[in-house]
């Protein structure tokens, strides 16, 4: 059983995370490295401003409110 065990965690560690890029126009997100472009520019967020970026790309046409003000 412990032999199983390690063999998973080999695995699991040998994997690379998952890279998913959100497209929205020129904008560029790659999650897995938390960057963005936007065109030939590649402008440095902090986290705060990197996680509303990706809130607001992450769900196009819509209206995010705070958890507060939803109904």
């Amino acid at each position: 059983m412990v032999a199983r065990i390690d063999a998973l965690l080999r695995q699991a560690g040998s994997q690379s995370p998952s890279t998913v890029v959100i497209e929205v126009g020129q904008l560029k997100l790659d999650t897995a490295n938390k960057t963005i472009s936007l065109g030939e520019l590649n402008p440095q967020l902090t986290e705060a401003e990197y996680d509303i970026l990706l809130l607001l790309a992450s769900n196009p046409g819509s209206i995010t409110l705070p958890a507060r003000h939803r109904l």
